[in-house]
């Protein structure tokens, strides 16, 4: 194994590395032996000794203080610099092997064209060999690479004569064709950027899909190899990875989208530009506010520990309970924080809860140690009151999440009336566009994390909330400094103002995919609509009056002219085919399929051989100018079918993955279909589209005042309700008891109707014997009944309905009182 070692203009070639010994020979000094002492008697992997032996060239004792470059003959990669090639991961020997035919072919490429240079000389001229050309190739592409490539007479001469190299023989036995390849990638990196990366079993799924499109039954169908996808993504590993995913809630990756961002920073703009009456907002004027969550026993702040060796999981104890904190952080662009307000959960405020409080935070309480509606109202007053002195009297920006705390009508009504513009982040966007996300929270997180680790082993006491003031204030103090604070803001785009600080990459998740392919074969009636429609307007427009005579000769069509209102004609048509959906104002179903195109067979671009009847015609030297014609008219046909084989593959790849992204966008459309059918949509947001908001804007306060008094019918309708559910209620109950009553009286009348129905039937026997007429004597004494001795069941009550409720609302408001007629 050879090294090379720069040190500026002078070369050293280190010869011969074997066992620890080397042997350099520079361009204008010899040197036999650079190997650093402790490497002398050993064998270390060479590139441990060559890093070994370039720190020993940069030392003292060596007396060389230059810049070192380092290079590696069978890794010949673009020049690295030694602490660039120190801190890079070691290639793979398939991915060195690949590097070195890629230089290999460009070296051999210049090869080719010196030696048709030297063909093209004059018979008494010196041409140079074979030899020669490829001595002179490889001294050009030293001196300009700095790479050393060995180069063959014999493949030289067979690649001037018209044949292959090994790398493109080898690229004819591939599964894809470079067409192909490239639409894979971009389609791999485009999804990843989605937020929907392809693993290696579904990229396999995806080049199968293809290979069968284009090679039919001839695909084996266990697909392209259980290892294929690996290889691929090495040789391409310039422009794909394997990385581990991280989780993205699918709201926030749909959230963070262009038009969203255009719309957020147009607010910003609006507030930053000309918030303070025309004039830009002060830095000491803009503030932003959020929530953050905290627990005494979580996993903020985790770090890897010591432990022994061979075991796959080591714990570290911790006490105290999975109870929620809030702490309401207020940082300014000028550097400043607010002292933070602390949320405890319970039902009063304890006495024990005073403590130490380095950051002279507020403490409050609620039932469940979150936010609510007047606690949201309380610290506007207080965050008005801390800002007032800075402000003077100037505009103040407070920049929110859409927390329902931050859009009642009391909140956004003092902040209006102290002239402080409240402007609500994007839902689902915090963490892009929130400076407390992307820079504040993180770190104090870690921070306070490492705290209360640190005073559980002193103290072995768990944070409660005797002395959480004490171990979170500590932690605010000691994180946010000014310059984080800063960078929260203009990181963020607000302080400077930048409306470009959120890169296209952050905006990818969002980014729906759209390809328009056509098939090499006869479209559906659809597709070919469209494309008559596109053609249609790709026409010059000619007026179909026009006598003047026609651009085209007798062997040139003439221009067709273009219909006056190509879109009013192509709708009707496509009206009548299975696209109707499109033009159709009822919104796009998961059932509404686009129409199937069809794949062929194509065989692979090849390049003619030096056998083919092509390659004889190419080469053969024209005698008559016909034959000049003839050939330059054939090598531009075979030009072109070649470019556009090419292309066909291509848009049939791009066809085949169109195809299953479509069908993984149509299961997900299905699957929020049902969700809703079966959920149901729910509503109540007064800012349920989760567009950002200037929520101090009149329009925007009428939309509170409004939604607060629906709620405030709606809890008054609930109430009536509730009222009536319990009047219905007692009624039933006092009903059952009468009819618990009611049953016990006719179980006792049942005695007396048995008795009564006994003696009425002795009676009539007595009449019977006496020979009275039965007839007559049942017409005056009638048969006891046993509904006679029965009580009937009263109704059971009515629960009222809504209209009835509003109903008597209705009449209870228009009832005659004492105060009327003393109007009267």
């Amino acid at each position: 194994m050879q090294f090379r070692l720069f040190i500026e203009e002078e070369r050293i070639l280190i010869k011969r590395l074997d066992f620890g010994k080397v042997t350099c020979e520079g361009a204008s000094r010899r040197i036999t032996d650079v190997t650093p002492p402790k490497l002398r008697h050993t064998s270390q992997p060479p590139p441990k000794m060559v890093t070994e032996i370039a720190k020993y060239i940069l030392s003292p004792s060596f007396g060389c203080t230059q810049h070192i470059q380092l290079l590696l003959d069978t890794s010949p990669h673009s020049r690295l610099t030694l602490p660039e090639l120190m801190a890079r991961k070691a290639l793979s020997d398939t991915k060195k092997k690949q590097i070195y035919r890629e230089e290999h072919a460009k070296c051999m490429a210049r090869a080719v064209a010196l030696y048709q240079k030297e063909r093209e000389k004059a018979a008494h001229k010196k041409r140079h060999g074979l030899r020669a050309v490829c001595a002179m190739a490889q001294k050009e592409f030293w001196e300009e690479h700095k790479i050393w490539i060995t180069l063959n007479h014999n493949t030289l001469r067979n690649l001037a004569n018209g044949g292959r190299t090994k790398a493109e023989a080898n690229a004819m036995k591939s599964w894809l064709s470079e067409e192909e390849a490239e639409e894979v990638i971009k389609f791999a990196v485009e999804t990843g950027n989605m937020g929907f990366g392809l693993d290696h079993r579904r990229l396999k799924e995806h080049v199968d899909e293809i290979c069968q499109a284009r090679y039919g039954s001839k695909f084996p169908p266990s697909g392209v190899g259980k290892r294929w996808t690996h290889r691929f993504v090495e040789k391409h590993s310039d422009r794909l990875h394997l990385y581990t995913a991280r989780p993205l809630d699918s709201l926030r990756g749909q959230a963070a989208n262009p038009e969203m961002n255009e719309q957020w920073y147009d607010i910003v703009e609006d507030v930053q530009l000309r918030g303070d009456e025309g004039k830009p907002m002060a830095p000491e004027c803009t503030w932003a506010m959020d929530e953050a969550g905290f627990q005494s026993n979580g996993d903020e702040g985790c770090t890897k520990i010591i432990g022994a060796a061979g075991k796959k999981v080591q714990y570290q104890q911790q006490s105290g309970s999975r109870e929620n904190i809030t702490v309401l952080v207020t940082i300014g662009a000028n550097g400043d924080a607010l002292p933070p307000a602390v949320l405890f959960a319970g039902k009063g405020y304890l006495v024990k809860w005073k403590q130490e409080n380095p950051a002279q935070a507020l403490l409050g309480y609620s039932q469940k140690g979150w936010t609510d509606n007047v606690i949201g109202i309380e610290y506007a007053r207080h965050f008005e009151q801390q800002t007032k002195a800075l402000a003077r009297g100037r505009t103040r920006a407070l920049y929110v999440d859409g927390h329902r705390s931050h859009v009642t009508r009391g909140f956004l009504t003092h902040c209006r009336d102290h002239k402080i513009k409240v402007a609500c982040y994007p839902a689902h966007g915090t963490h892009i566009w929130q400076g407390l996300d992307v820079v504040i929270f993180s770190p104090v997180k870690l921070e306070y994390g490492r705290r209360r680790d640190n005073f559980y082993r002193e103290t072995h006491q768990p944070i409660t909330k005797e002395n959480f003031l004490k171990i979170y204030g500590e932690t605010h103090l000691a994180v946010l400094k000014p310059e984080l604070i800063r960078k929260a803001f203009s990181k963020t785009g607000i302080v400077p103002f930048d409306r470009n600080a959120i890169s296209s990459d952050k905006l990818a998740p969002s980014k729906d995919t759209s390809f328009r392919f056509f098939s090499p074969v006869e479209p559906p009636p659809a597709v070919q609509i469209m494309t008559d429609l596109m053609v249609d307007m790709l026409q010059p427009p000619v007026s179909p009056q026009s006598d003047a005579p026609g651009e085209g000769s007798p062997s040139t069509p003439a221009r067709v002219a273009r219909a006056p209102f190509p879109i009013r004609a192509a709708l009707p048509q496509i009206a009548a085919t299975e696209l109707r959906f499109l033009i159709s104002e009822s919104p796009i179903k998961s059932t509404s399929q686009p129409p199937d195109l069809p794949t062929m067979e194509l065989s692979p671009v090849k390049r003619p051989s030096n056998k083919d009847p092509e390659v004889d015609l190419l080469t053969a030297n024209p005698t008559t100018r016909l034959e000049v014609e003839l050939q330059d008219a054939l090598v531009e046909k075979i030009a072109r079918n070649k470019a556009l084989k090419a292309r066909v593959l291509q848009l049939q790849a791009a066809l085949v993955l169109q195809r299953l992204y479509c069908g993984r966008v149509r299961r997900q459309l299905n699957a929020k279909e049902t969700k809703a059918a079966k959920k149901g949509k729910k509503g109540g947001r007064i800012n349920g589209d989760g567009l950002p908001r200037l929520l101090t804007a009149d329009d925007f306060i009428k939309v509170v005042e409004d939604h607060e008094r629906a709620e405030e019918e709606a809890q008054r309708s609930k109430e009536a309700r509730e009222r009536a559910k319990a009047e219905y209620e007692k009624e039933v109950k006092e009903w059952e008891k009468k009819e618990e009553a009611r049953k016990k009286r006719n179980e006792d009348s049942l005695e007396q109707f048995t008795s009564d129905l006994k003696g009425w039937e002795e009676a009539r026997k007595a009449a019977k014997a006496s020979g009275v007429k039965l007839k007559d004597w049942d017409r005056e004494n009638k048969k006891p009944k046993r509904s006679d001795y029965q009580e009937k069941a009263a109704p059971k009550p009515r629960m009222k309905k809504q209209r009835e409720l509003e109903g008597d609302e209705d009449d209870d408001a228009g009832e005659w009182t004492d105060d009327d007629d003393d109007d009267v």
